[in-house]
């Protein structure tokens, strides 16, 4: 009887033991998954979007696609617009420097007494 008590304790106990090893095995086959979904989900915000691109793309496509000839009739054109854009934007800046310039003078000699002689000089 003795050994029949034995059995049953050894196989209660190798049940639960398999109970244990199943549940560990589940719990571990959830957090793998959880962790694959978590790794999915970071490639899928570090990966970038093809279709905020594709403008991008598409230019650089057209690009590579010409021919030397129609490069080189676009180039002088290019380099015009640029000219133009770059006067523009001198011209702004100058402006607004020369602005500065008189504020810069009007605050520093307001106080000063300025005779008729330079007023007229300063008029020219």
């Amino acid at each position: 009887k003795k050994k029949k008590k034995k059995k049953k304790k050894v196989l209660c106990v190798d049940v639960d033991e398999w109970e244990e090893a199943e549940k560990d095995r589940l719990k571990d086959k959830q957090c793998r998954d959880e962790f694959v979904e978590r790794l999915k989900k970071r490639d899928k915000d570090d990966t970038r979007n093809i279709v905020e691109d594709s403008d991008k793309y598409r230019n650089a496509s057209k690009t590579l696609q010409m021919s030397e000839e129609e490069k080189r009739r676009l180039i002088p054109d290019l380099r015009k617009q640029s000219r133009r854009d770059y006067a523009k934007k001198r011209k702004e800046m100058k402006l607004e420097e020369l602005e500065d310039d008189i504020r810069d003078e009007e605050y520093l000699f307001k106080d000063v007494v300025v005779s008729e002689k330079k007023k007229k000089k300063k008029k020219k």
